[in-house]
This record gives structure tokens, C-alpha cells and sequence, in this order.
């Protein structure tokens, strides 16, 4: 049975799993690997600074559940009453696709056997995180960024990428490294897990 190969980019809010996500499709497409950058699916309403169809798909919940009734969706998460989940629809046979994904989002990919998973975590200290949550809006709701600090410290205690998958490794996204050599470092490691996993 042929499986989707799937790189799951992982990390806290801040972190730059979204940046780090780009600049890979950006460098595997440039390398003429067929690459396919996966949005996800949610039913929380838009951020200021988000773009519909580049950050996530914003659907309604009656929507959401439908796509759940008709077995679409691969993954699904519950966070802070808003669903997430991927479309099967979403991913490419042929491509390597890229996801960014929550821990529990990475561990049911895990268990789905049409799914070659590689997971990348992205490291980032908390007060750089901070920084990045602040500097990023117009207007930034502190509440909101507060609680995601405190969801992540809970979400992220215990995970491991190596519990997900053999393939794995992690990015420290505050080394002073720019995106694109963080993507070249990534790069170097996909290509191993393509060639071995081919």
C-alpha cells in the first residue's frame, strides 16, 4: 500500500514552526522535490494577522462535522472548544507533504498506518517565544497569548518525537540561525529519511 510521506513540523506558539514550515516547501521545491504544504482545517475564527487558506481553513463547526461524519478528516483535535483536524483530502500521494501539528495531532498521525510520518520540533526559550507572540500583532490580546504559554507548558511536558516516529529531530529555532539555514539543516535530515524510507 502506498503511504503519504508526511513531515509533521511541531512546536510552541513562538516557536517559528510556521516560518521553519514555509522556507522547507520553499527549499524542497527549489531542489525539484515534488513538495506539498498541508493546511489544516479549524473551527476557531481568524487571527488579524492570518490568511485564509495559507494558515488554516476556517470553517464553520457544522462544516467540520461533516467532514468528521464522511471520514475526511485524518486527525482531529479538540483545543479550547475549537476542533483542528486534516483533510485526507489535503495530502498528495506523490509529494512530501509538510504539516505543521500539535503533539496530539503528531500522535494520531502516528497511528495511522497510510501515514510515513518525520517529526521536526521546534525549540525556542520561553522569552523569545514571548517576544515573537507580542511583536506579531497589531494589537495583541495578552490574555490570549498568556493562555497559550500555559497550554504549551502543559502540552509539550511530556513530548518526545522519537515516541512518534523514528525519524525525527529537533530545531532550536533561537540559535541565531536565519530561517532558510534553519530549512537547510531540516533539508539535510529529510533527505535521509527520504532515501531510507524509499
Amino acid at each position: 500500500m502506498a503511504r503519504y510521506k508526511l513531515i509533521a513540523i511541531v512546536g510552541e506558539a513562538g516557536s517559528g514552526k510556521d516560518s521553519l514550515a514555509e522556507a522547507l516547501v520553499d527549499q524542497l521545491n527549489d531542489e525539484g522535490i515534488a513538495t506539498h504544504e498541508v493546511v489544516s482545517y479549524t473551527t476557531r475564527p481568524k487571527r488579524d494577522y492570518e490568511i485564509e487558506g495559507k494558515d488554516y481553513h476556517f470553517v464553520l463547526p457544522n462544516i467540520m462535522v461533516e467532514l468528521i461524519l464522511q471520514n475526511k478528516i485524518l486527525e482531529a483535535a479538540e483545543f479550547n472548544n475549537w476542533v483542528y483536524g486534516t483533510c485526507i483530502d489535503d495530502l498528495e500521494i506523490d509529494k512530501i507533504n509538510v504539516e505543521v501539528l500539535n503533539p496530539e495531532g503528531v500522535e494520531s498521525m502516528s497511528t495511522d498506518p497510510r501515514i510515513d510520518l518525520c517529526v521536526i520540533q521546534c525549540i525556542c526559550n520561553e522569552k523569545e517565544r514571548l517576544i515573537r507572540q507580542l511583536n506579531r500583532e497589531f494589537d495583541p490580546n495578552i490574555d490570549e497569548i498568556i493562555r497559550r504559554l500555559g497550554t504549551d507548558r502543559r502540552d509539550f511536558c511530556d513530548f518526545h518525537p522519537s515516541d512518534y516516529s523514528y525519524w525525527n529531530t529537533i530545531v532550536h529555532t533561537d540559535s541565531g540561525l536565519s530561517v532558510s539555514e534553519e530549512a537547510e539543516l531540516v533539508l539535510t535530515y529529510v533527505r535521509h529519511w527520504t532515501a531510507e524510507s524509499n
